[in-house]
Protein backbone atom coordinates (compact mmCIF):
# COMPACT_ATOMS: atom_id res chain seq x y z
CA UNK A 1 0.00 0.00 0.00
CA UNK A 2 2.86 2.33 0.87
CA UNK A 3 4.50 1.75 -2.55
CA UNK A 4 1.31 2.74 -4.38
CA UNK A 5 1.19 6.02 -2.43
CA UNK A 6 4.80 6.86 -3.31
CA UNK A 7 4.29 5.87 -6.95
CA UNK A 8 1.25 8.16 -7.24
CA UNK A 9 3.13 10.92 -5.46
CA UNK A 10 6.08 10.58 -7.89
CA UNK A 11 3.75 10.72 -10.87
CA UNK A 12 2.11 13.85 -9.47
CA UNK A 13 5.47 15.61 -9.06
CA UNK A 14 6.76 14.53 -12.47
CA UNK A 15 3.61 15.80 -14.16
CA UNK A 16 3.79 19.05 -12.20
CA UNK A 17 7.39 19.65 -13.26
CA UNK A 18 6.59 18.80 -16.89
CA UNK A 19 3.67 21.25 -16.81
CA UNK A 20 5.93 24.01 -15.47
CA UNK A 21 8.39 23.50 -18.33
CA UNK A 22 5.59 23.72 -20.89
CA UNK A 23 3.87 26.67 -19.19
CA UNK A 24 7.09 28.69 -18.95
CA UNK A 25 7.93 28.61 -22.62
CA UNK A 26 10.46 31.07 -23.94
CA UNK A 27 9.35 30.79 -27.54
CA UNK A 28 7.19 33.29 -29.39
CA UNK A 29 3.48 32.61 -29.58
CA UNK A 30 1.63 33.31 -32.80
CA UNK A 31 -0.33 36.53 -32.72
CA UNK A 32 -4.04 35.83 -32.96
CA UNK A 33 -5.25 38.38 -35.47
CA UNK A 34 -8.52 39.99 -34.39
CA UNK A 35 -8.18 38.63 -30.82
CA UNK A 36 -4.88 39.69 -29.25
CA UNK A 37 -4.47 43.22 -27.91
CA UNK A 38 -1.40 45.40 -28.22
CA UNK A 39 0.33 45.76 -24.86
CA UNK A 40 1.03 49.46 -25.41
CA UNK A 41 -1.98 50.98 -27.19
CA UNK A 42 -4.52 48.26 -26.23
CA UNK A 43 -5.89 48.11 -29.78
CA UNK A 44 -6.81 44.76 -31.32
CA UNK A 45 -4.03 43.44 -33.54
CA UNK A 46 -5.51 43.33 -37.04
CA UNK A 47 -2.70 43.01 -39.59
CA UNK A 48 -0.61 39.82 -39.78
CA UNK A 49 2.15 41.62 -41.73
CA UNK A 50 3.02 43.81 -38.76
CA UNK A 51 3.44 43.11 -35.09
CA UNK A 52 6.05 42.31 -32.50
CA UNK A 53 6.66 40.44 -29.27
CA UNK A 54 8.82 41.00 -26.23
CA UNK A 55 9.63 37.84 -24.27
CA UNK A 56 11.02 38.17 -20.76
CA UNK A 57 13.57 35.72 -19.37
CA UNK A 58 10.75 34.31 -17.21
CA UNK A 59 8.68 33.54 -20.32
CA UNK A 60 6.11 36.35 -20.13
CA UNK A 61 5.10 37.46 -23.62
CA UNK A 62 4.01 40.99 -24.51
CA UNK A 63 2.37 41.37 -27.94
CA UNK A 64 2.29 44.53 -30.05
CA UNK A 65 0.42 45.57 -33.18
CA UNK A 66 3.40 47.39 -34.65
CA UNK A 67 7.12 47.90 -34.35
CA UNK A 68 6.52 51.44 -33.15
CA UNK A 69 4.42 50.13 -30.22
CA UNK A 70 7.21 47.72 -29.27
CA UNK A 71 9.67 50.62 -29.37
CA UNK A 72 7.26 52.78 -27.34
CA UNK A 73 6.97 50.06 -24.71
CA UNK A 74 10.75 49.66 -24.45
CA UNK A 75 11.11 53.44 -24.14
CA UNK A 76 8.46 53.51 -21.40
CA UNK A 77 9.85 50.45 -19.59
CA UNK A 78 13.60 50.31 -20.31
CA UNK A 79 15.05 46.85 -20.79
CA UNK A 80 17.24 47.19 -17.70
CA UNK A 81 14.05 47.17 -15.55
CA UNK A 82 13.38 43.51 -16.29
CA UNK A 83 15.35 40.79 -18.01
CA UNK A 84 14.40 40.34 -21.66
CA UNK A 85 15.07 37.14 -23.56
CA UNK A 86 13.95 38.32 -26.98
CA UNK A 87 12.62 41.26 -28.98
CA UNK A 88 10.90 39.97 -32.10
CA UNK A 89 9.21 41.61 -35.07
CA UNK A 90 7.04 40.15 -37.82
CA UNK A 91 8.67 39.72 -41.21
CA UNK A 92 6.42 41.73 -43.56
CA UNK A 93 7.49 39.47 -46.42
CA UNK A 94 6.47 36.34 -44.46
CA UNK A 95 3.37 37.35 -42.45
CA UNK A 96 3.19 35.77 -39.03
CA UNK A 97 6.88 34.79 -38.93
CA UNK A 98 9.09 36.37 -36.30
CA UNK A 99 12.64 37.62 -36.69
CA UNK A 100 14.97 39.09 -34.08
CA UNK A 101 14.46 42.84 -33.92
CA UNK A 102 18.18 43.62 -33.93
CA UNK A 103 18.79 41.47 -37.03
CA UNK A 104 15.89 42.80 -39.11
CA UNK A 105 16.09 45.40 -41.84
CA UNK A 106 13.55 48.22 -41.54
CA UNK A 107 11.92 50.27 -44.27
CA UNK A 108 10.62 53.69 -43.30
CA UNK A 109 8.30 54.76 -46.10
CA UNK A 110 5.06 56.72 -46.27
CA UNK A 111 4.06 54.51 -49.20
CA UNK A 112 3.89 51.50 -46.86
CA UNK A 113 1.98 52.61 -43.75
CA UNK A 114 2.10 50.52 -40.59
CA UNK A 115 -0.82 50.17 -38.15
CA UNK A 116 0.17 53.00 -35.80
CA UNK A 117 1.35 55.45 -38.44
CA UNK A 118 5.11 55.09 -37.94
CA UNK A 119 5.47 53.81 -41.51
CA UNK A 120 7.92 51.16 -40.34
CA UNK A 121 8.16 47.71 -41.91
CA UNK A 122 10.56 44.88 -41.00
CA UNK A 123 12.02 42.24 -43.29
CA UNK A 124 14.59 39.53 -42.71
CA UNK A 125 17.22 40.03 -45.38
CA UNK A 126 19.10 42.59 -47.46
CA UNK A 127 17.76 41.35 -50.80
CA UNK A 128 14.16 41.83 -49.64
CA UNK A 129 14.78 45.29 -48.20
CA UNK A 130 16.39 46.31 -51.51
CA UNK A 131 13.24 45.14 -53.33
CA UNK A 132 11.04 47.06 -50.89
CA UNK A 133 13.07 50.26 -51.31
CA UNK A 134 12.76 49.90 -55.11
CA UNK A 135 8.96 49.50 -54.82
CA UNK A 136 8.12 51.91 -52.00
CA UNK A 137 11.02 54.33 -51.72
CA UNK A 138 11.94 55.63 -48.29
CA UNK A 139 14.88 54.87 -46.03
CA UNK A 140 16.48 51.69 -44.73
CA UNK A 141 17.02 51.69 -40.97
CA UNK A 142 18.67 49.37 -38.48
CA UNK A 143 17.00 48.55 -35.15
CA UNK A 144 19.09 51.23 -33.42
CA UNK A 145 18.15 53.84 -36.02
CA UNK A 146 14.44 52.95 -35.75
CA UNK A 147 14.67 53.21 -31.97
CA UNK A 148 16.32 56.65 -32.14
CA UNK A 149 14.07 58.00 -34.91
CA UNK A 150 10.83 57.06 -33.14
CA UNK A 151 11.66 58.73 -29.81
Amino acid sequence: MKNIYFAKNKIFWLLSIAFLFVACTHSPKPIEIGKDLCELCKMTIMDKRFGAELITSKGKIFKFDSIECLIGHVQKFPLDQYPVKALLVIDHNAPGEFIEAEKAFYLHSEKLPSPMGGNLTAVQNKKTIDEYIANYGGEIWTWDEAFRQLQ
